[in-house]
């Protein structure tokens, strides 16, 4: 451990909290119809839009309504993607002459694009076209980015509304995140990373020759903009299938602390948000305590793991430890220009924020820090979470806090004011409820057919850890992998689809039914004092709430995954 890597870390932190208050307040100025500095670019192409598709810009919809728009977009979104990556080699800006997809890949493609999560088992840069990542996957990281954002504020709206049968209009929120949000976000970024010199043209591979005398071809093409909306929309799904270890995608030190802000940037500015919108900011300062508690123990865990000396390479005489001369620590499979620090950093943020990029192979890490990624995705994106999923999922857990914390002091359940009430508990329920029975189950299948387990790399606790990695991935919409498990096969795939579909769309439904069901109610006077939501004790309450939960779901795959293998490391053993 350096002091240059806590000094990465501390400005890092500051920036991220320096930021937040600021993306709020742009936030609750685009969400509420308030003045901002791109209304006269944005809102002459915003009645545009409006008017070609028909929408009623001015009347709002019941839940049920705004859920069944989103899902009618999202599985046109399916359809669309499919049958033009079953097209792609009649389809132009294709200069190295791509051949279509098979229909299992291009469904499993269409549904990682369109779920957010960013999952795929092939090498992008010889599989997908130019148009292919532009027309297709790019517009779906858009649509899904949005997607999510919208749930998230109407979910924020059901809970500061009172009385009130509507949440909001899908297609105004949706076309108001991508034209005002992540449009110009996008646009900035990509100037930014171009300037750091990540490419953006449309040529196809030019071949070189290195020292080896073996004629290599390297990818090129529409490189920037796709990488600032797969970090700017928690999506992930790059160009390269080294995603961004490769240079082209993140070249150096300042490229790669720029796009780790670039993907936190819109998560906590929708805590911010939160508070703004709720009349009391210190409601989203509460919640923003917690995520950052968790996430700066996860770092330095992770960092302090991966600078310790690995026993079972200490019989090569080999120099593990710091220096001048010697970074030291566990460099396997990472970038040197990036480090250990910035590659524990980007582990930990990418794992937080449902994000499938990486810019070192977490298969290679030590266990402990295995053990870190894996408790961070099986948190399901209630550490700072993607752009607006991070919010809804966090506020189903602080929902349930306040409901446990208030019977167990004798106070009725209530959560601003609003009673908690049988319904509310039952879409709660559900929507906690989805992750693990995804991960979990589909992970159970996995170890108990032989075919599968044929898949599987690494024979022992961290075979265990690959497969519950990667359908944990699947199930909390990042799309990042261990790596050693196939996931090729037609069993997998379609295992991996049905993850993915059901983990992202249930649950955003029984966020649109709480918000539905809250948006009914009026604030009550509560006899006696509730529990407060902004206090230390339920700062507490929460952190411990998140732990248990989590615990009680996966804490038996966890011992029997990454602790033990650590262990068996520490008594220089190997499986």
């Amino acid at each position: 451990m350096t002091w240059q890597g806590f000094a990465q870390f501390f400005i890092f932190f500051g920036l991220v909290l320096t930021l937040a208050p600021l993306g709020g307040l742009y936030l609750d100025r685009v969400y509420n119809h308030r003045k901002t500095p791109l209304d006269f670019l944005l809102e002459p192409l915003e009645r545009f839009i409006y008017r070609l598709c028909h929408i009623d810009a001015e009347g709002e919809q019941h839940w049920s309504s705004y859920a069944l728009s989103l899902l009618a977009l999202s599985l046109t979104g399916i359809a669309v993607v499919v049958i033009f990556l079953l097209l792609q080699k009649f389809l132009p800006l294709n200069p190295d002459k791509l051949p279509g997809l098979g229909f299992l890949q291009a469904l499993d493609t269409a549904i990682a694009a369109v779920t957010n999560t960013g999952w795929h088992y092939y090498i992008p840069e010889k599989t997908l076209s130019h148009f292919s990542r532009m027309a297709i996957i790019s517009v779906q990281c858009f649509l899904s980015g949005a997607m999510a954002m919208a749930v998230a504020v109407a979910l924020v709206r059901g809970l500061s509304r009172m009385e009130e049968r509507t949440i909001g209009n899908f297609w105004v929120d949706i076309t108001r995140s991508i034209l005002w949000i992540l449009l110009p976000l996008c646009l900035i970024a990509a100037v930014i990373l171009i300037i750091t010199g990540v490419p953006q043209n449309f040529s196809g591979a030019i071949s070189t020759t290195p020292i080896e005398n073996i004629t290599q071809k390297i990818a090129e093409g529409p490189v920037a903009s796709q990488v600032a909306i797969k970090l700017a929309a928690s999506s992930g799904m790059g160009v390269f299938a080294a995603s961004s270890a490769h240079p082209y995608e993140n070249p150096g030190a300042f490229s790669n602390f720029f796009e780790l802000l670039l993907m936190l940037f819109l998560p906590v500015s929708f805590i911010n948000f939160f508070g703004r919108q709720v009349g009391d900011k210190t409601k989203g300062m509460a919640l923003l305590v917690v995520m950052g508690a968790l996430f700066i123990t996860m770092v330095f865990t992770a960092y302090w793991a991966e600078n310790q000396p690995n026993p079972l390479i200490e019989h090569m005489s080999m120099d593990q430890l710091p220096s001048r001369e010697n970074i030291g620590g566990n460099l396997e499979g990472k970038e040197v220009r990036f480090g250990t620090a910035g590659s524990v950093l980007w582990a930990v943020t990418a794992t937080s924020t449902a994000n499938a990029s990486l810019n070192a192979a977490h298969d290679s890490m030590m266990p402990l820090t295995g053990l870190v990624l894996l408790t961070d995705l099986l948190l399901n994106e209630t550490v700072f979470g993607g752009a607006g999923s991070g919010l809804y999922k966090i506020l189903v857990f602080v929902i349930i806090t306040a409901f446990v914390a208030n019977l167990l002091t004798g106070k009725v359940p209530e959560y601003l004011g609003k009673k908690i009430e049988p319904r509310e508990t039952g879409w709660l329920v559900l929507a906690l409820a989805a992750g693990p029975a995804m991960t979990l189950g589909f992970s159970s299948l996995a170890m108990l057919a032989p075919g599968i387990l044929r898949a599987i790399s690494n024979p022992g606790p961290h075979g265990l850890s690959q497969v519950v990695y990667d359908y944990g991935s699947a199930a909390a919409n990042n799309g990042s992998a261990f790596a050693g498990f196939d996931t090729a096969t037609p069993w997998n795939s379609l295992a991996m689809s049905i993850s993915m579909l059901v983990s992202r769309y249930l649950v955003m439904i029984c966020i649109l039914g709480l918000a539905g069901s809250f948006v009914l109610k009026k604030r009550v006077a509560i006899s006696g004092k509730s529990f407060s939501t902004n206090s230390t004790t339920f700062v507490i309450t929460l952190l411990l709430m998140l732990i248990i939960c989590t615990a009680l779901a996966y804490l038996p795959v966890l011992v029997m995954g990454p602790m033990t293998e650590h262990l068996l490391i520490i008594g220089k053993r190997s499986l």
